[in-house]
């Protein structure tokens, strides 16, 4: 994977502080995704297209979750918020290695978790808004990962790009209220 923007326009930040990489992110299998996305939810995907987005076949730019903050046990927030913030679920969506590391990426993604943990103090619910978050950006990365597989060599040559801007737009989408919860906890 690569190393990480240098803030790049596309990063969701919030103070400076980006909570994700997406170019990095879209680089990460669809097994690696759905591990993270299975690890976050407890064992239990949680996070489903909607309805509506399957019967008019159009992306929809929110991430839809089934599942309300009350679903969601104690243990299992609390496990995946560690694995988040303690873990290396904010270092693959950095493309940062798992070990302390003087590079970019690395320290970016130090600098999100350190974020987050920071803005989880002030609220319970801001480790909910950043399970579901990272949990949606795995699972548009999945698509993702899907959209591409379906891709003949020529199509890939007309439609990857659109396809790849798409993703990113659902990227964004996925992380845009948790990085305003963490700007508002600052």
């Amino acid at each position: 994977m690569s190393g990480g923007n240098q803030m790049g326009e596309s990063l969701v930040s919030s103070s400076n502080i980006c909570l994700y990489d997406p170019i990095c992110m879209l680089e990460i299998s669809r097994d690696v995704a759905s591990g993270y996305l299975v690890l976050l939810m407890g064992g239990q995907d949680k996070i489903t297209s909607s309805p509506e987005k399957k019967r008019r076949g159009k992306r929809d730019r929110r991430p839809s979750t089934t599942t309300p903050e009350s679903e969601i046990d104690d243990d299992t927030l609390n496990l995946s918020f560690a694995a988040i913030t303690d873990g290396n679920v904010v270092n693959a969506c950095f493309g940062a290695p798992s070990q302390p590391s003087s590079s970019p990426s690395y320290q970016m993604a130090r600098n999100a978790k350190a974020a987050l943990a920071h803005a989880s103090d002030s609220s319970d619910s801001l480790k909910v808004l950043a399970v579901q978050s990272y949990a949606a950006g795995f699972r548009v990365v999945m698509d993702y990962n899907d959209q591409m597989a379906k891709l003949s060599p020529c199509s890939r040559c007309l439609k990857e790009a659109a396809i790849h801007k798409a993703a990113e737009l659902d990227l964004e989408a996925s992380f845009r209220t948790l990085s305003e919860a963490v700007a508002a906890s600052t």
